[in-house]
């Protein structure tokens, strides 16, 4: 296999080196009468008993001979299609023509063989980008053709049918009036979308946006209905093997879950309730489902990023502010109602604990900066749409976290974050309490350190105060240090590295005496 391969590669390298670009396409232009003939002699008159000799060779070998001259010639009809300028196609529209308006050629797309049904949506692709004139009395055949194929059951076809569907959609005006949507395309869509892309997510799901603004209103008539049903889907799809097992499958479907989320916010913004039921709904509901599922680590990871980077570019945007109070107050509400949670026995510590303080550590820590956790290449949509919305922002579907790299310390953010890591810091703090267990300190250090302030100290002295004297605290920080962590530093059972580095956090906000008793009582620990 070696042998022939370095074989073949040093043939094509001579043919290129004979045939430079220019060459290649001027031999297609003097030649193409008789490749066009050659390409419909092959796919649409010879069949495999008449390419061979059926008493020299077995019914299996004249197939498969057959299916490789039908291959080679859809790969070089769609390269013809491609190599030849518009001029030099329409002085050849009749052979096009003829070959295009066959029922054989069309019935290609069912072949059973995956080879063939690739390089025939190869060819839609091509027609569609090169020749889409052909394609006028076609719709039809053009519109079921990939419509009914979003479901293709080979992972190798998938991706090049739904490549194929995009240009479709975008060549053929009328497509949509030779298909039922309710019964043909999103029955297929609801099923490749809950089934996380079969395996093809990456190639996938960045077509889904695009596609999404191309079906027309009619389809979704009822729009709360047909977004619950998107949406959902894609949610579903999280949890497929292929998926959780997948980084990269994972930042597809993540980053394609919240580039439609904005894409329709911003295209029903003036619907302020139907917005905020988006907001509570999906992406305070997809958050949640992250917090909650712990095979949902990997998706979590590439979903969390894209979140962040839609809060920043909302909160430097006009026209959100209430989208971002929302999230922001359902943020709180989901974090206090998770770690209020009735799991933990008085005496004993639950590792889903441990495991949801970890995951919100990782959410606030990308809230802060979207560049926190990795960002995924070459999987960005970028698609641009003719109208502008009504406040004049285009409708371009970029990427969130694309959008936001260059963003840090944006104070709308910050003031509203600041409370929701309070509020862990505070839950870590009474869990330390609470089971004598230094495994808190760690996710408690890592939030300070991240957000250090003197507001988020004087939030964990109200607790210490109010528990160990039963009075209000008087923003005195070195109380913290003598009611609590000075005993934790003499607890072998607590004492540990992230506990120091707690305490001299803390020392950046106390006096030059206060800061004297703290270190003379260090050297005496």
């Amino acid at each position: 296999m070696g042998g022939k391969h370095k074989q073949a590669q040093r043939t094509k390298n001579n043919a290129r080196d004979a045939f430079p670009p220019k060459k290649i396409t001027e031999a297609i232009i003097f030649c193409q009468e008789e490749i066009l003939n050659y390409i419909f002699d092959n796919l649409i008159v010879q069949t495999a008993q008449t390419l061979s000799n059926p008493k020299t060779v077995t019914a299996e070998e004249m197939e498969a001979k057959y299916q490789r001259v039908v291959v080679s010639s859809l790969q070089g009809y769609a390269l013809y299609l491609h190599k030849l300028p518009a001029e030099q196609l329409q002085a050849v529209h009749p052979a096009n023509k003829k070959l295009i308006s066959s029922k054989k050629f069309w019935k290609l797309a069912k072949h059973t063989s995956a080879l063939i049904r690739n390089a025939w949506f190869s060819v839609l692709t091509a027609l569609c980008q090169k020749a889409p004139d052909l394609l006028t009395d076609e719709g039809a055949r053009a519109a079921l053709a990939v419509f009914g194929n979003l479901d293709e059951t080979d992972s190798t076809v998938l991706p090049t049918v739904w490549e194929a569907s995009l240009h479709v959609l975008t060549a053929v005006q009328d497509c949509w009036q030779h298909v039922s949507a309710e019964k043909l395309v999103l029955p297929k869509l609801w099923h490749i979308l809950r089934e996380g892309g079969e395996g093809n997510a990456v190639t996938i799901f960045p077509n889904l946006l695009p596609f999404l603004s191309k079906i027309p209103s009619s389809v979704c008539s009822n729009k709360q209905d047909f977004y619950d049903k998107f949406f959902d889907s894609i949610r579903h799809g999280l949890s497929q093997k292929s998926v959780v097992q997948s980084a990269a499958e994972c930042n597809a479907v993540a980053r394609c879950y919240i580039e439609c989320l904005r894409y329709i916010v911003l295209l029903h913004l003036s619907e302020s309730d139907f917005c905020q039921a988006l907001v509570q709904n999906l992406l305070i509901g997809a958050v949640e489902l992250m917090l909650k599922d712990q095979k949902l680590l990997l998706v979590s990871a590439a979903l969390f990023p894209q979140v962040s980077g839609l809060i920043y570019h909302w909160s430097n945007s006009e026209g959100y502010g209430v989208l971002v109070q929302l999230f922001w107050n359902n943020l709180t509400s989901l974090v206090l109602e998770s770690l209020s949670s009735p799991e933990d026995a008085p005496h004993s510590r639950s590792i889903c604990t441990e495991w949801l303080l970890n995951r919100l550590v990782e959410f606030c820590l990308c809230l802060k900066n979207p560049k926190h956790q990795r960002s995924s290449r070459g999987l960005r949509v970028k698609f641009v749409f003719p109208e502008n919305d009504s406040n004049g922002e285009s409708l371009e579907a970029e990427s969130p976290t694309d959008t936001v790299l260059s963003i840090s310390n944006d104070v709308h953010v910050d003031r509203y974050l600041q409370i929701v890591v309070e509020v862990i810091c505070v839950s870590c703090f009474k869990k330390t309490k609470q089971f004598c267990d230094p495994a808190f300190l760690f996710y408690l250090n890592k939030l300070i350190r991240a957000f250090e302030s003197r507001e988020l100290f004087v939030s964990l002295l109200k607790v210490d105060v109010t528990e160990e004297i039963g009075t209000e605290s008087k923003d005195s920080l070195v109380q913290l240090y003598d009611s609590t962590l000075h005993k934790w530093l003499q607890d072998e059972k607590i004492c540990s590295e992230n506990l120091v580095d707690i305490t001299f956090a803390l020392l950046k906000f106390l006096t030059a005496d206060e800061k004297n008793h703290v270190l003379d009582t260090l050297c005496k620990v």
